[in-house]
């Protein structure tokens, strides 16, 4: 969680989407998105209070294109839903 110039709370994250299929040999085989994300005020600090590594969640926003040319993407989200029992989780401690 940082804080803008204005004051506003940013907090970044990256959401793993896998995708399971068979290959042409007919072998199971994953592939897995990875996607940044980036909320703003109110959500950024829920965010940031309650999710942790592995927790899922559901993320409402727009696709955004980091700069032109460029291939990468990330969503400015607008909503997070957890889909998890929401409780603060234990403090991380830095090593």
């Amino acid at each position: 969680l940082v804080r803008g110039d204005d004051g506003a709370a940013i907090c970044t994250f990256r959401l793993r989407v896998p995708r399971r299929f068979k290959d042409a040999g007919g072998s199971m085989r994953e592939d897995v998105c990875e996607i940044n994300v980036e909320v703003r005020g109110h959500t950024a600090e829920t965010v940031a209070t309650y999710l942790r590594k592995g927790r899922g969640v559901l993320v409402h926003g727009r696709l955004v294109q980091e700069s032109k040319p460029s291939d990468a993407y990330h969503v400015s989200g607008d909503a997070v839903k957890f889909l998890f029992d929401v409780r603060p989780a234990p403090a991380v401690r830095a090593k």
